[in-house]
């Protein structure tokens, strides 16, 4: 099947609808050793958090520790049109750990006390698509409308979750609009870091 030429992934892409997302979603993570049964240590699972308004509900991929204190919440989130099954295998960042080799869901929720989430941006993955239209005449307000659009959902998530402190990896390609999140958080007294 691989490789592909572009008119035959597109035609693929073209034909999928949100069931063949969910599955091709669970099969990613079905390659994890804890998923969708737990390996003894970890449990994973898939959420569909819904938020306030009509067909708000953001996707996400929560790994505990079983029998463990959280310590440490990662919040990680792909970039524009991507999913959370692109941090499967391609975190290639140094992060909060020296230690820290496997650079993975496997890898990443093997440090003792880690609780982590991967999220998929509202209208993304398999995230709600909710309607969006911009009212704002002047491109700042439009910048602000849009940029608003994702940074409320991905606050009122972490409401939600009662996260007060949290490590964020994101994608180069989503590191405006999250660095606008941290921007929102920070000045509401939220510890953060950034990775």
């Amino acid at each position: 099947m691989f490789p592909m030429t572009y008119s035959k992934a597109f035609s693929l892409w073209w034909a999928s609808d949100q069931n063949s997302a969910t599955e091709a979603q669970k099969d990613v993570l079905s390659l994890l050793p804890f998923f969708p049964e737990t390996d003894g240590k970890r449990v994973a699972s898939l959420n569909l958090v819904q938020l306030s308004g009509r067909n708000r509900a953001i996707n996400e991929l929560e790994i505990i520790r079983k029998d463990e204190p959280v310590e440490r919440t990662l919040v990680m989130l792909h970039g524009y049109g991507a999913g959370l099954g692109l941090f499967y295998r391609c975190v290639s960042l140094r992060l909060y750990m020296a230690r820290l080799t496997d650079r993975n869901f496997d890898g990443l929720s093997s440090v003792p006390g880690t609780r982590l989430y991967a999220l998929d941006l509202l209208g993304m993955g398999n995230s709600s698509r909710p309607q969006f239209t911009v009212r704002s005449k002047d491109p700042v307000g439009k910048i602000d409308e849009a940029e608003a659009f994702f940074i409320d959902a991905l606050e009122e998530w972490r409401k939600s979750k009662k996260i007060e402190k949290m490590t964020l990896l994101v994608s180069p390609s989503t590191f405006f609009m999250s660095s606008s999140w941290i921007r929102l958080i920070f000045c509401r007294g939220t510890h953060w870091e950034a990775t």
